[in-house]
């Protein structure tokens, strides 16, 4: 089967959908596909064209205004429409994707006879989402054959219907002993992530267990405003480290870690290591209690009392029936089997 992603980021870009799109790419190859990708260049050091773990990467200079955007994209079609017409499989990484391409493209495809399907990642910060958008994914919805949504929540909150719901995925990880004792957060310095209140259930912290050390890894906008917050009422043994290639390296030796992501979840479901994570809104409340079995696998806090009685217990407490419902479901949503549910969609609906 010959598949073409479109995105609207890819590797070397760390991010959740960057992550998503490249790790299932290498597993349909794997299944004995062809993978080819085409987005937007978006940094200098990236080259227009390179094949990275056998994936055909097509980038194309991302224009300053919209108008000349949308005509780049016209213009990428054409100029690749004989890759475009060996395709079996047009997949579109969320509905801005599809909505930038234009649908024009959608209609040349459809009289090319292409099957044309779509994965719904996240959600765009607004609570309760902008009408506009739930209108735009509406309308992918409809044009797609098939759509992947990630997460039980899109549709809840966007009243999609789904083909298939999956979390993202993970690589199978041996378990090991922890030899330091840290706390790991990782994720953006960003309101929604729920920095601030870890940052700030770190002061009780402090209190009970003042040798434990909470490492923070990631950037963001509110990393001065969190430096200002430890500097003010003198949290302890917080430390920064910034962007950091590898935090899934670090995971491994945390005693447990604050993430709000799926895939920052089932990371660390798969490496035994307890999750702890917080909302601040309806819809993220759903983002997270949506996932089967999540009270039992995840200690998932409203503030930071709940924050920090989430980790007294982990310390303190025998969790390891938690433990094992987390890591069985980790082995449920490998990123083999992810691309499993790719192909099974295709097959169905194509």
């Amino acid at each position: 089967m010959n598949v073409i992603f479109l995105v609207p980021d890819y590797y070397p870009h760390v991010g959740g959908v960057e992550r998503h799109a490249r790790n299932v790419a290498m597993h349909l190859i794997q299944q004995g596909c062809t993978v080819t990708v085409f987005v937007e260049k978006r940094r200098p050091a990236e080259r227009p064209y390179e094949i990275e773990s056998k994936v055909e990467i097509f980038r194309f200079i991302k224009k300053n205004y919209f108008v000349f955007r949308k005509l780049s994209f016209k213009w990428q079609f054409i100029k690749n429409i004989r890759i475009f017409s060996a395709a079996d499989v047009i997949h579109f990484h969320d509905f801005s994707t599809m909505w930038l391409w234009g649908f024009w493209v959608h209609f040349i495809l459809r009289c090319m006879g292409k099957k044309i399907f779509i994965t719904f990642h996240g959600w765009e910060g607004h609570v309760p989402p902008q009408r506009k958008t739930v209108y735009k994914r509406k309308i992918c919805e409809y044009l797609a054959d098939g759509n992947i949504c990630i997460g039980h929540f899109i549709e809840k909150w966007y009243g999609t219907t789904a083909t298939r719901v999956i979390y993202g995925g993970c690589h199978p990880e041996p378990v090991q002993q922890r030899t330091r004792q840290h706390a790991l957060f990782m994720g953006r310095l960003e309101k929604d992530t729920g920095i601030r209140e870890y940052i700030r259930s770190w002061q009780i912290v402090n209190q009970t267990y003042p040798t434990l050390e909470l490492i923070v890894c990631g950037e963001g906008s509110l990393q001065q405003d969190l430096l200002d917050l430890i500097e003010k009422h003198g949290i302890q043994n917080v430390q920064f480290r910034g962007f950091v290639q590898d935090p899934e390296r670090m995971m491994k030796e945390a005693v447990f870690v604050f993430t709000s992501g799926f895939l920052g979840i089932l990371e660390a479901f798969s490496t035994c290591t307890p999750v702890v994570t917080t909302y601040d809104n309806a819809l993220k409340k759903d983002y997270l209690l949506l996932l089967p079995g999540a009270t039992e696998m995840l200690w998932v806090c409203r503030d930071v009392d709940s924050i920090y009685r989430a980790i007294d217990e982990i310390l303190s407490a025998d969790i390891s029936e938690k433990i094992n419902k987390a890591y069985t479901f980790a082995m449920k949503n490998t990123w083999n089997k992810v691309a499993a549910e790719y192909l099974e969609l295709y097959r169905q609906h194509g």
